[in-house]
C-alpha cells in the first residue's frame, strides 16, 4: 500500500510517499527516514519528537489521519492519507477559475 505524508511546518508543506503494508510500518518507516526539515538536520529524530502523540482518523473521512505535535517550538500538522493509485498523471494539469 502507498501512503502519502504531508508535514505542514513553517508556512511550508513537506510531501513523502512511503510504501508499506500497514499504516503503522509507512510511520515508523517516515519516522526512520525523515532526517531533515526544510533543508536542515532535525535536531531530534521524529521518533523522539512523537512519542506518545496519536494518529487520529479525520471524523467523516476514509483512510486519513492526522497528529498535531511540537517541531523545534513551532506547531507542526502531519496528515497521512492511503494513496491509491490507478494510473499516475504525469501531465500539468490547469486549474481553471
Amino acid at each position: 500500500m502507498l501512503f502519502t505524508f504531508i508535514l505542514t511546518y513553517n508556512g511550508f508543506a513537506y510531501t513523502r510517499q512511503i510504501e508499506a503494508e500497514t499504516l503503522s510500518g509507512a510511520f515508523q518507516d517516515w519516522q526512520d527516514t525523515t532526517q531533515r526539515i526544510a533543508g536542515e538536520p532535525l535536531k531530534v529524530g521524529l521518533r523522539e519528537l512523537l512519542q506518545g502523540e496519536r494518529l487520529a482518523p479525520l471524523k467523516g473521512m476514509e483512510n486519513v489521519w492526522a497528529c498535531l505535535f511540537k517541531l523545534e517550538g513551532k506547531n507542526a500538522l502531519l496528515n497521512i492519507v492511503k494513496t491509491v493509485v490507478a494510473e499516475p498523471v504525469k501531465e500539468l494539469v490547469n486549474i481553471e477559475e
